[in-house]
Formats: C-alpha cells, structure tokens, sequence
C-alpha cells in the first residue's frame, strides 16, 4: 500500500445467481470455445497467442 494502489470490487452475482447459471450451462451442454491448445513446454508461445490480435477462443496450457 506504500505505492498508492487501491483496491476495487466488481459485482458479479449472487450465489443462487452462479448456482443457475451453472444449471443453465449443464442442461444445455454449453463448452467454451477452445481457439488453441499449448503443451507445457511452449507455455511462453501460449502467453503471446493470447495477447494476438489472432485470438478467437480460449487458450489451454495442457500438462
């Protein structure tokens, strides 16, 4: 706190909100959309592709 950062909330729902949300996703068998996938060892390569103006979908790091 000595660099005068300050710390901010957001408002993102309530429980019961997330619990539908979540039943709502299950029922309708909703996936993100995996734009590309990275082993471990090119977790570097995944990071750029991220911040790419090629960039789609989700990016998975895989172990």
């Amino acid at each position: 706190m000595f660099k005068g950062a300050s710390i901010r909330g957001i408002f993102v729902g309530s429980k019961g909100m997330a619990q539908r949300l979540n039943a709502f996703i299950d029922q309708h068998g909703i996936k993100p959309v995996l734009d590309k996938a990275f082993p471990l060892e090119n977790a570097r390569d995944a990071y750029a592709y991220q911040s790419s103006a090629g960039l789609f979908g989700k990016v998975a790091i895989t172990l």
